[in-house]
């Protein structure tokens, strides 16, 4: 048994990650951390490091990467702006306005190693209880070898309204967008007072993922496709009612956003929001609309 070196506790570079080489044919990168305050994914690659039970053999090498250091040391979600819409191309224009922030120049530095790979596994918290994936379309395949409950397909158009649809700004996108695969696995909720059980399954799909291995759960997993992100006009107030993942009904209020009450819309109704919550920054998400495919 190898003694890999430890990960640290206090990791101070813009991001930090170790490579773990080995004897097969794919690069892959796991990810915690992107957000300062979804702190088992950092719980996780200190175990994967110090229990080493993952196969050599099923990589060439593996990236275990911390995302947002600052975030992480201050338990917020980011400093300046949201790391996980800040990665995509030099030319992308839905990125201009994050340039000189702090999270755009870690993003930088972590798409250097995710070019490199063929796999990408980036482990987030949510608000809801449940294990789910967010993926593109190229991606599903993948999201469905793992034991994930539901599978979001993230939508087509960039996170800003680009009209050109050029905004990546993910790391699921951001891999989709140079030919690679790559999943945000969404373990539990984030403010659980025990996150035992959310790292011990983060640890094992972590496990699953490094050896692509097949999804061990029966059945399969609901797919939502994601047709609809409402942002925050002045000051988003989320109706207490609405819970993570529930149906949709004809005339319900959703929220307030300033003194305008935002209720269903037709077209939404038996569809599924998520991400929901109060949000008063001006153009960011406040909640997500998606409609449940077949399985």
């Amino acid at each position: 048994m190898k003694n890999y070196e430890k990960f640290p506790d206090q990791f101070t570079k813009k991001s930090f990650h170790r490579k773990i080489e080995g004897s097969g044919n794919e690069n892959i990168a796991i990810i915690g951390a992107i957000h300062g305050n979804e702190r088992i994914g950092i719980e996780v690659i200190k175990e994967l490091l110090q229990k080493n039970e993952f196969n050599e053999k099923s990589f060439k090498n593996l990236y275990l990467v911390g995302g947002n250091p600052r975030a992480y040391a201050e338990n917020k979600r980011f400093i300046e702006a949201n790391l996980n819409r800040c990665f995509g191309k030099e030319n992308d224009k839905s990125l201009k306005h994050l340039e000189n922030s702090y999270e755009r120049a870690i993003a930088k530095e972590i798409q250097k190693i995710l070019e490199k790979c063929q796999r990408v596994l980036d482990i987030h918290q949510s608000r809801s209880k449940d294990n789910f994936i967010v993926c593109k379309k190229g991606s599903l395949g993948l999201a469905k070898k793992m034991n994930a409950q539901m599978i979001i397909i993230s939508p087509e158009l960039g996170h800003y309204d680009d009209p050109e649809g050029i905004s990546v700004g993910s790391t699921d996108k951001f891999v989709d967008s140079i030919g690679k695969k790559g999943i945000v696995y969404e373990f539990g909720d984030m403010h659980a007072p025990d996150q035992t059980e959310n790292i011990k399954n983060a640890y094992q799909e972590s496990l699953n993922f490094i050896s692509n291995k097949s999804r061990e759960n029966s059945g399969s997993p609901e797919i939502i496709e994601t047709i609809f992100v409402y942002r925050t006009k002045e000051n988003f107030i989320l109706n207490p009612e609405i819970k993570q993942f529930s149906v949709l009904k004809q005339n319900q209020i959703i929220g307030n956003d300033g003194d305008k009450v935002i209720k269903v819309h037709p077209e939404h109704v038996g569809h599924k929001i998520y991400f929901a919550k109060s949000e008063k920054n001006i153009g960011q998400e406040a909640f997500f609309i998606g409609r449940p495919l077949s399985k």
